[in-house]
Order: structure tokens, then sequence, then C-alpha cells
């Protein structure tokens, strides 16, 4: 059978052709419009981005406790600004990738910091 990307064309189904001694099934592959191969480009791009959210959010929220006055009152004037940083560099990572990108820009996450607690 024919191969075909499922990025490019879709499979719209099979025709059939009977022989003496079976029968021959055939796919009808079609080409995306150009209209539609936009829409599944935003689509598969939009996707990307909210799972990049999702697991972003998730980084923030494990750091959400720093911020907490007790908390952040008994970190050292370093970690403080260590913790900021990152937190700030996780609000601006998805800001990295376009619709153009995303497909060949690595998902290199900022590096967590370590703190102490006085």
């Amino acid at each position: 059978p024919e191969s075909f990307n499922s990025d490019t064309h879709q499979l719209t189904g099979y025709n059939f052709v009977i022989h003496d001694d079976y029968v021959e099934q055939i796919p009808n592959i079609v080409a995306y419009t150009p209209n539609e191969l936009q829409n599944n480009k935003e689509s598969k791009f939009n996707s990307f981005m909210s799972q990049l959210r999702l697991h972003r959010n998730q980084k923030l929220l494990e750091t959400d406790f720093t911020q907490l006055l007790d908390v952040f009152n008994r970190l050292s004037e370093i970690d403080k600004q260590n913790i900021t940083n990152y937190r700030q560099s996780l609000r601006d990572f998805p800001g990295q990738f376009t619709i153009d990108n995303y497909e060949s820009l690595p998902v290199t996450w900022p590096e967590n910091v370590a703190i102490t607690l006085n």
C-alpha cells in the first residue's frame, strides 16, 4: 500500500477492486489544502504550548512556597535573587517558542536553584 505523510496528506477511505481470486484494497490519499495545512500546524503548536505551560506551571507551583513571607524572609539575599530569577525565567520560558521554531528548538528548562532557609 502507498504510504503517506499524515502532516501533509489524509486518508479519506478505500476503494476496492475485485479481481478473479482476490479483492484489492486501494487507499484514497488526498493532500491537505493550504488552509488545512495551516490549521493543522496551528493546532499542533497550540497543543505543544498547552503542554509546555502545564509543565511550566508545575515547576512554578513547586517553588510557590518560597514566596510565603515567613519563608522568603528566611532566605539569604543571594537565594532571594536566585529564586526570583528562576521563577521569572520559568514565566518567560514559553516566549521563546513560535509556530515556526517549536519543532526544532530544544526544550531546555531553566535550571532549578537550591535554597537554604536560615
